[in-house]
């Protein structure tokens, strides 16, 4: 009877996995990923190796990609989403994961242009459109909004306008973390000419910003001053909101 019996089960786990396996990502979209606000113009595949074309969250077009669920993490009754998307203005690779409603995202490294998704104006669009680079992104999030939040980041959006003023202006780090129930990141820099401070808080669907800026050069007055920096001695301050694209 054994000799029936463990054959049969065997055969029925592979007719399982290979079930699995075969079953299209457009069930996994829609009843993992569209109930938290990600759409898809198509969606292609298999849940082990899916295609995304035309991402969308919340109505904000974040590119195309791929994905694919680990068959482990079911049986912990947390589906787990790696998955790779490129697009105008990101280039992410990471780990997406479910545990009811709350989600966990997971990136090593990536890149973001802040501008493509930040409405801006003259200069200040200027210093949004340069990439900024992610690293050890971790962040969970459930329906109250964010509920831990690390990683680090660094850019140079202040190299172009340094260029074109003459001036040698410091790359930017910076590390996120929740900012009450919003996502935000702390930024700053610092070099012989002057020192920068800065703090974005990323609240529903608008950013809210304040630098300032500490220096005695007053080469830099021009630049600081057309990109709206008020000035208190030597310390330069701008704060303000900025809605998201679309």
């Amino acid at each position: 009877m054994n000799r029936i019996i463990l054959p049969g089960c065997l055969a029925l786990i592979v007719f399982l996995v290979a079930a699995f396996a075969l079953t299209p990502a457009g069930l996994l979209h829609r009843y993992a990923l569209q109930p938290h606000g990600i759409t898809a113009e198509r969606v292609t595949g298999t849940v082990m190796d899916g295609r995304w074309q035309g991402v969308h969250w919340q109505g904000r077009r974040l590119g195309s990609g791929a994905a694919g669920l680990a068959p482990l993490s079911l049986l912990t009754g947390q589906p787990r989403l790696r998955f790779s998307l490129a697009g105008e203005g990101v280039d992410l690779a990471g780990d997406f994961q479910l545990s009811g409603q709350t989600v966990r995202l997971t990136i090593g490294e990536g890149r973001i242009v802040p501008g493509r998704f930040i409405a801006a104006s003259g200069e200040s669009a200027a210093l949004l459109n340069t990439p900024v680079r992610l690293r050890d992104i971790d962040g969970v999030f459930d329906s109250t909004g964010c509920v831990s939040l690390s990683g680090a980041l660094s850019g140079d959006p202040l190299g172009a306008l340094g260029a074109r003023a003459g001036l040698e202006l410091p790359v930017l780090s910076g590390e996120l973390a929740c900012a009450g129930q919003a996502a935000g990141f702390g930024f700053a820099g610092s070099n012989s000419q002057l020192t920068l401070d800065g703090h974005v808080r990323l609240d529903g669907f608008r950013a809210g910003w304040r630098i300032e800026v500490q220096t005695e050069d007053d080469a830099l007055a021009p630049a600081l001053s057309g990109l709206g920096f008020s000035r208190s001695g030597d310390v330069w301050s701008a704060e303000g909101q900025s809605g998201l694209r679309p």
